[in-house]
């Protein structure tokens, strides 16, 4: 006891001191409210480890519902202390299995996700009757299946409770769906066919479309009239919203232009400002496009769409990690948005398989397919806006849309070094690995952009500097996009940008930087003159 008692006051010591500094940048009237309920380390000695527990899980649940209008650096910083702050209850109640599981929670938020992986199988493991274990058990299992290991997610989740019955029953269909893909993949089409429409009748937001979908994926492998012809007609929405597509660098500062432009009016946010990518992720369009506009191999490109259109449009698993709930569309739709999403899917698909197919039509039947996209998601709108969706070192994926709007902001590079750090604190990113990435993101950007820019209504190389200390800067983009500046709503503030600008001198970077800042200055000054 003496032992752990010692361990909890050095670690109470540094953590507290670290907590109390970073909380007192927040500046907001709850987080100073939560700095002065914080115990200083010498009380830790004085009081009951269980009263001191009390306080610091008041103060953990009370900066957790701290809104904050910051940006990523001290967001991230944010979300370790609370980590710190339930470390720190775990080692007061070692037993505990409740502080234990908040301390998995706040983990995962705050991307250190294999120590709430580690923490989360532990509970797991344990057999006591608590929730948090119970509750742990899901986590596990939904962790198995995404990573494909569905046999043992089945297994944890059947061993549960009724509660969970629907969760099974949603696997099991699932799978039922895989196994159907797998069949057509194997010249088998119509006994998929017949599985996959089995397995989506069994799930509560497929028994609607079941027949349709199942008649898509029959297409891709050469069913002779596998979709109805309500659904066969390609929506050709070229009237739809233009995109502005936002990219970076990582950690780059994109995120304040989305802040500034996401509220104005007739400006959509398809995907609640999170960075959907369904056209430069792994198996994205893009990829998907690549492979078809280049010699390739009919059997690849059928299985290539089958997977895209499973991981990012329907969802469950085929060749890769299963996709579910919003991390697909179909889970971030409704209603009849589902149907048009379903016809957008097979009118896709004979740019994949048709053998009269040109270069030409290709890529209209994929910018149809996009703008399609931009309709379901942001209808009404007259711009979609994009927030890192396209990644810079595939910012060739913007030819997929119908002349977007292009913003690609540029940040000092210490900054976003200890951006990135702040935002990981468990990498190894040190400044030479920095340096590689960021040079090797910038090399493919710029060859990129050269051959893509024409393809664009405009392309923008900002720095995120500029940005957030020029006015002008921010009313030339206004300008660009023919929006008057009354109808922003306040949801960028440039006196907290600035706390993101300069954060390098607090920490000790030296001279040797000196050399990468200048690669960047000079490499922006390269792609912006592009545009001209």
């Amino acid at each position: 006891m003496i032992a752990v008692f010692q361990r909890v006051t050095e670690y109470f010591t540094r953590a507290v001191a670290a907590v109390k500094r970073r909380i007192r940048v927040f500046n907001t009237l709850r987080a100073m409210k939560v700095d002065a309920s914080l115990p200083a380390p010498i009380q830790a000695l004085l009081r009951p480890p269980a009263r001191v527990a009390a306080v610091l899980e008041r103060a953990a649940n009370e900066l957790e519902a701290v809104k904050f209008e910051y940006e990523s650096h001290y967001a991230d910083q944010h979300r370790q202390e609370i980590v710190k702050l339930w470390e720190m209850i775990t080692l007061l109640r070692p037993g505990s299995k409740k502080a234990q599981y908040n301390c998995a929670m706040a983990a995962m938020a705050a991307n250190r996700r294999r120590k709430a992986e580690e923490i989360f199988t532990q509970l797991a493991a344990d057999e006591s009757t608590s929730r948090y274990c119970r509750e742990a058990v899901h986590k596990v299992a939904a962790l198995y299946w995404r990573n494909g290991r569905e046999d043992q997610a089945l297994q944890l989740v059947q061993s549960l409770p009724g509660s969970v019955e629907n969760r099974h029953s949603e696997w099991l269909c699932w799978r039922i769906v895989r196994d159907g893909l797998h069949l057509m993949r194997r010249g088998k089409v119509e006994a998929g066919r017949r599985a996959v429409e089995a397995g989506w009748s069994g799930l509560p937001s497929g028994n609607k479309y079941a027949a349709q979908i199942a008649g898509v994926y029959a297409a891709i492998w050469g069913a002779e009239k596998p979709v109805p012809s309500k659904a066969s007609k390609t929506l050709h929405a070229v009237d739809g919203p233009t995109a502005i597509v936002l990219s970076g660098f990582g950690w780059s500062g994109s995120g304040a232009v989305f802040d500034f432009l996401r509220n104005a009016k007739g400006v959509g946010d398809p995907f609640a400002g999170s960075e959907f990518r369904l056209w430069t992720g792994k198996d994205g369009l893009n990829q998907l496009y690549r492979l078809v506009s280049r010699r390739h191999r009919p059997a690849q490109a059928r299985e290539a769409l089958a997977e895209f259109l499973t991981r990012y449009c329907f969802g469950g698993s085929f060749q890769g990690f299963a996709s579910e709930g919003r991390q697909n569309l179909w889970g971030r739709i409704a209603g009849a948005r589902r149907g048009k999403l379903v016809r957008l899917a097979a009118g896709l698909v004979p740019a994949i398989v048709s053998k009269e197919r040109s270069s030409r039509g290709a890529i209209e039947a994929f910018r149809d397919f996009s703008q399609g996209i931009l309709e379901i998601t942001a209808p009404s709108a007259r711009y979609a806006l994009l927030s890192n969706c396209l990644t810079a070192e595939n910012i060739e994926a913007v030819e997929l849309f119908r002349q977007p709007v292009v913003f690609v902001s540029w940040r000092d590079p210490r900054d976003s070094f200890l951006s990135k750090r702040a935002a990981f604190p468990g990498s190894v990113l040190d400044r030479q690995k920095w340096e590689r990435q960021l040079t090797r993101r910038i090399k493919l950007y710029a060859r990129q952009k050269k051959r893509v820019v024409a393809s664009c209504s405009s392309w923008h190389d900002i720095a995120f500097e500029e940005f957030v200390c020029e006015p002008k800067c921010r009313a030339g983009i206004l300008d660009v996009l023919d929006i008057e500046p009354e109808t922003l709503d306040g949801g960028f503030s440039p006196e907290v940008s600035r706390k993101n600008i300069g954060i390098y001198r607090s920490a000790g970077l030296g001279t040797e930087w000196n050399q990468l800042v200048e690669h960047i200055e000079r490499s922006r000054a390269e792609c912006q003159a592009l545009t001209r």
